[in-house]
């Protein structure tokens, strides 16, 4: 399948990782004639790239490009990217020289010969022994239909490096060939174990809240900034589609398919009707993996329209956080809707008397209207007996709990929606045990229950309580998102954030107690070398 270049717009290029990811490198992979169809594996980025020293006297300096291409094992290609609006005279002239040193190590070939530079608003191509470059592209000249970009295409494309690696392979002819493995030690080399990698584990440590998000906060980012949909997937087969209708299994029949996730028409329409959703049980069905805490994060921050987010108020039960015990669990949960309904209401002191007092509001009245008004009003008697009312209620979880839910939810005109993620992740028990719980949080609270559980988890107990309360039409599914998008989404995300960051410069040390010093952009680059080899070949 083709791959052509889709050129980004200038106001995306901010700086030169961007200039790097978003402009240079897509443009050497794409196939012709939108690219220079170089394929990825012959590109060698800045974590492989060898330093060379250029300049002279006070100007020197350790330097190395961008990219560089090499084909049959040698350099042919010296590509260098700078930030938008900065002057490639200079990062012309750098890529020269750096092409220099490497023709030195082969001094009878020479296999350098071309060099590059961009800033994203300018492309210059030419001949690394010449001290102008041959073509200068403009960004509107970066297009398959442009006459210069054809005359970059017979420097640069691949073709043409191919040809010229060829011809520099056949100058070199080899008369005997050795397998790596034997040229490093042969099996005792092979088989050792490679250490730590404390590079990757401290960007790991660092990073891994944008790819394994547990707080609220963390899961909201990505539910804002890097959610992926994942739309229905069509058949076009109407034989085949009856054959497996015919066969459809109880969570499919039983459910409302939701055909693009990012926008969830389906499951709008119930939080949009008159329905009362108190009392009730929402189930969100899809398979491992398919994004189901994600989705109804999205749903909650993104999907739904602001006058119903301002009437709902959200409340995430992480059940493998939960003491998975009988005679734990409720407290457990009370103690989260409290908790929960507190951070969705970040802007009220809970400690103020005023808001104790609206919370508390029915507690309240009912000891004016009972046995506090045998007392005289605004006595210090009466002021003492209503604080241990209130202080009896706030000690108590379930009154507590339920007096919560009470005033954000019908009291505000608002409705409180529970969810329970990773309910269905335990053994037979544990899940058993969380049904029961979830029945019991909706016959007891004026609350939605939402249960996000697996297909195979709604067959083996869609008849036991409280998924057989559940109405059909509040039963809804989702398909997963696309690996590839969603992981790429996730790369991005890590990248801005290493590139908002304002140290710079970092340092890591080996197993053999060395420190190595690299600079922050670097980074960029170990990620999306990762991100390219898993699908760089089979997509």
């Amino acid at each position: 399948m083709s791959k052509s270049f889709e050129k980004p717009q200038r106001k995306e290029m901010r700086n030169e990782s961007d200039v790097e990811q978003k402009f240079a490198y897509p443009l050497l992979v794409a196939d012709s004639p939108s690219g220079f169809a170089i394929r990825p594996g012959y590109i060698i980025t800045k974590t492989s790239i060898r330093r060379f020293e250029i300049e002279k006297g006070d100007q020197k300096k350790l330097y190395y490009p961008d990219y560089v291409v090499a084909i049959a094992g040698l350099p042919i290609a010296v590509i260098e990217a700078k930030a938008p609006g900065v002057k490639l005279d200079e990062a012309y002239r750098e890529a020269r020289l750096y092409a220099a040193e490497l023709n030195a190590l082969f001094p009878s070939m020479n296999p350098v010969s071309v060099v590059c530079a961009t800033n994203g608003d300018d492309f210059w191509v030419g001949p690394a022994d010449v001290a102008k470059p041959a073509v200068l592209l403009h960004y509107e000249d970066v297009a398959p239909y442009s006459n210069l970009m054809a005359e970059a295409q017979q420097l640069l494309g691949f073709d043409s490096l191919t040809q010229q690696a060829s011809l520099l392979a056949k100058k070199a002819g080899v008369q005997r060939f050795y397998k790596p493995r034997r040229m490093i030690g042969g099996l005792t080399v092979q088989q050792e174990e490679v250490g730590q990698n404390s590079f990757g584990a401290t960007l790991a440590a660092e990073l891994g809240h944008i790819f394994n998000p547990v707080t609220r906060n963390d899961r909201l980012r990505i539910a804002r900034d890097g959610y992926v949909s994942s739309p229905s997937r069509e058949r076009y087969v109407a034989p085949i589609d009856k054959v497996i209708r015919a066969a459809t299994p109880s969570w499919q029949a039983n459910s409302t398919l939701i055909k693009d996730t990012s926008a969830p028409a389906e499951m709008l329409s119930t939080f949009q009707g008159p329905r009362e959703l108190e009392h009730r049980v929402m189930l969100l069905i899809g398979e491992k993996g398919s994004g189901k805490t994600t989705f109804l994060y999205h749903l909650q921050a993104v999907a739904l329209p602001a006058d119903i987010q301002k009437r709902t108020t959200w409340v995430h039960l992480n059940v493998n956080d939960a003491p998975v015990i009988k005679g734990e669990i409720y407290n457990w949960v009370r103690r989260e809707i409290i908790s929960g309904i507190r951070i969705a209401n970040p802007k009220l002191d809970f400690d103020n008397f005023d808001v104790i007092q609206k919370i508390f509001s029915v507690e309240f009245n009912k000891f004016h209207k009972g046995i506090g008004s045998l007392l005289k009003p605004g006595s210090d008697e009466q002021n003492y007996e209503l604080y241990k009312v209130l202080l009896k209620s706030q000690d108590d979880l379930h009154t507590s709990a339920m007096c919560y839910t009470r005033h954000f939810g019908n009291e505000r005109g608002q409705t409180i929606v529970v969810v329970f993620d990773n309910a269905d992740k335990g053994p037979r028990d544990e899940q058993l045990l969380m049904f029961e719980v979830a029945q019991w949080l909706q016959r007891e609270f004026r609350v939605l229950v939402v249960l996000p559980i697996r297909e195979e988890t709604y067959d083996n107990y869609r008849d036991v309580a409280p998924l057989d309360t559940a109405l059909k039409d509040l039963v809804f599914r989702i398909e997963p998102p696309v690996f590839q998008q969603a992981l790429v989404k996730r790369v991005q995300i890590a990248l801005d954030e290493i590139a908002n960051k304002q140290d710079k410069n970092r340092t890591y040390e080996l197993s053999n107690g060395f420190k190595i010093r690299y600079a922050e952009t670097e980074r960029s680059y170990y990620m999306t070398s990762l991100a390219g080899s898993i699908f760089e070949y089979d997509s």
